[in-house]
């Protein structure tokens, strides 16, 4: 049904709940409620249904990137610690030490 200024009875009312909510678009509202409703829907069936939720994708990065420092801090460690370890070596005696190639091998 047409209203003034060829605006509809629907289209006022929106409107109406959009200023009074604050909302910019009260379809935008709808969507989100419709998105949030379908995802709550699949999640249940799947649970009905013996599916496990797949772990967030937020624990799997947080969790590679505790493993790569964990790595990176061994690593650097144990460079270290063979670093030290090598300068404290005493020569063998009675072993004939190899002298430096003039030009690297090819």
């Amino acid at each position: 049904m047409l209203g003034t200024h060829g605006t509809t009875k629907a289209e006022k009312i929106a409107r109406s709940v959009s200023k009074a909510t604050g909302v910019a678009d009260v379809g935008e509202q709808v969507g989100a409620v419709k998105d949030e409703a379908r995802r709550r829907t699949t999640a249940a069936l799947n649970a009905l249904s013996g599916r496990r939720p797949a772990p967030p994708l937020s624990m799997l990065l947080a969790a590679t990137a505790a493993g790569l420092a964990i790595g990176w801090v061994a690593a650097t460690a144990l460079r270290r610690a063979m670093a030290a370890r090598n300068a404290t070596v005493e020569p063998v005696y009675g072993v004939a030490e190899v002298e430096e190639p003039i030009e690297p091998l090819r």
